[in-house]
């Protein structure tokens, strides 16, 4: 790019360690061309053979052309969430934040992208490479000869690779913030606060009704919150916690006094927004804080 010729060429990406459609977005939108994601691909097939799938009726083709259908939906959903309606326009776009690399890394692979908090360099990503290679290569047999001077190999043993917990909690993987342990401490907290479930009212304080839509969704059994000890209730008199979002402007703080008022003691506020967050934006006609007991806030 930087001797005018990237116009001029292709990229076309054939790695082992992409996988995930976040993946092929930032390889798509750091300008590669076309991806081969072989080892991904290896592995669908591997589970034909192994009888690892659910559908025995499949292919070795037909779980590569579901992996690659999948792949291209995931592209597709990232582009319509930035607006952007075709590949082309998507490719090299390099419309991305990065977190957790080191400027360094930033300068010499992802140029003139923003990175606000930095971290790990080369020596860090050389390490994890390393530790990945050898966990999968440390029993690989030698070559040996045999009688004759001919050069054999004994089979490859079977090697199970650690779990990393990336997308699952695992013993020992990557940290989640909604661990078990953390969701058995929030829910130790609520009953030894409350000694039941907690009722959270919802009051939208201004132009905020994706957070207000987000919010009553939560209720849906699909995300089963109810199991978390919490549900959404529509009637002030039921609730426990007054979430507020959206902008707290004045003409609001009649109507989120008199919802605080209704609900019953020990009454908890938690504002998401940025007046909300601030004394000002729940006080009262005579200036007090209709807040009782807890100022949450984020």
């Amino acid at each position: 790019m930087r001797c005018g010729l990237r116009s001029r060429a292709s990229i076309v990406v054939e790695s082992g360690e992409a996988r995930e459609t976040h993946h092929f977005a930032v390889l798509l939108g750091y300008g590669a061309s076309a991806i081969n994601p072989y080892l991904a691909l290896d592995t669908a097939r591997e589970a034909v053979q192994r009888g690892q799938v659910r559908k025995k009726s499949l292919t070795e083709v037909d779980v590569v052309k579901n992996y690659i259908k999948a792949a291209e939906k995931g592209i597709l959903k990232i582009m319509s969430k930035m607006g952007i309606a075709s590949v082309d326009a998507y490719t090299g776009a390099q419309i991305f934040e990065a977190i957790g690399l080191s400027q360094a890394v930033i300068d010499q692979c992802f140029t003139g992208t923003p990175s606000r908090i930095g971290g790990v360099g080369f020596a860090e990503i050389e390490q994890v490479v390393l530790q990945w290679h050898a966990q999968a290569y440390a029993d690989v047999p030698v070559l040996h000869p045999a009688e004759g001077g001919a050069v054999t190999r004994a089979p490859l043993p079977q090697i199970k690779l650690d779990h990393p917990g990336f997308y699952k909690e695992r013993a020992g993987g990557e940290a989640h913030g909604y661990s078990q342990r953390a969701v058995h401490a929030l829910q130790k907290a609520t009953r030894r606060r409350l000694g039941r479930s907690l009722a959270i009212r919802e009051v939208d304080a201004g132009s905020c009704n994706g957070c207000e839509l987000e919010i009553h969704a939560l209720n849906n059994p699909y995300y089963n919150m109810h199991r978390l000890g919490f549900f959404v209730t529509p009637t002030p008199r039921h609730a426990d916690v007054l979430l507020v979002v959206g902008p707290g402007t004045d003409h609001m703080r009649v109507a989120l006094k008199k919802i605080h008022d209704a609900m019953r003691t020990p009454r908890t506020r938690i504002g998401i927004h940025d007046n909300t967050t601030t004394p000002t934006a729940v006080r009262t006609r005579a200036g007090t804080p209709y807040s009782t007991r807890t100022n949450a806030r984020r």
